[in-house]
């Protein structure tokens, strides 16, 4: 499992897959990564949103992969118990909602007016005492 887990830094697990990814992405890309080696796969999902690294809590991850982000992390990080989306064999990863924000329009401005109403729908403008 490979996740990143702040900018220009890379989570790794301990499995031959892991590694191998990360050398596949040392060799095709000009970018730099702090790399960080954990224990095993499963405190190496981690997510970065907002400034801050979400990760398992510390009984999940173990003293000694807790211990290495204590040391190395100086941004905010926050805990999530996933024990029971364990049994699902869910990561923390798949638990994720992205959602692309595109700015929009907060005032529409039109230059329609009653006229071009009537000309071409059948609809009409109710007086301010029809709603009422």
């Amino acid at each position: 499992m490979i996740s990143m887990a702040g900018t220009g830094v890379i989570v790794i697990g301990n499995s031959t897959e892991s590694k191998h990814l990360y050398q596949q992405i040392k060799d095709l890309t000009s970018n730099t990564y702090y790399k960080l080696d954990l224990d095993s796969d499963i405190p190496a999902n981690v997510l970065f949103a907002n400034g801050a690294m979400i990760h398992r809590s510390r009984d999940e991850m173990g003293t000694t992969n807790c211990s290495i982000l204590d040391e190395k992390i100086g941004y905010d990080r926050d805990e999530v118990e996933l024990r029971e989306f364990d049994k699902l064999n869910r990561t923390l990863s798949s638990l994720c909602l992205f959602i692309n924000r595109t700015k929009t329009t907060r005032q529409i401005m039109s230059d329609i007016n009653d006229e071009d109403i009537n000309s071409y729908s059948t609809l009409t403008r109710k007086g301010k005492d029809y709603y009422k």
